[in-house]
């Protein structure tokens, strides 16, 4: 009983989390572009022609910044990203 317990709250955790990264802003833009990263747009995080809405959002559509940023968030237990971390980002565009 105890394991299906467990069980239940990560699979809350998770989803809460996947809700949470859906819900990003167009201003996280504004503040990569207000911490000096140039090239900020949507597609510096998400792959595809145009921003995702909260019901078309996958996580498997991010790109490798995009997933940068969401990894950064859970190591820092933030609420949510901060499009001013882009500037410590150093890995693949």
């Amino acid at each position: 009983m105890r394991s299906v317990t467990v069980g239940i709250a990560t699979a809350i955790a998770v989803m809460s989390l996947t809700v949470a990264v859906a819900a990003a802003k167009p201003a996280n833009v504004k503040q990569a572009k207000d911490a000096g990263v140039q090239d900020a747009k949507c597609s510096t995080c998400h792959a595809g022609a145009k921003p995702p809405t909260k019901d078309t959002y996958k996580e498997a559509d991010l790109t490798p910044a995009g997933k940068w940023l969401i990894e950064k968030k859970a190591k820092d237990n933030a609420k949510e990203t901060d499009g001013a971390w882009l500037k410590d980002y150093s890995g693949p565009k």
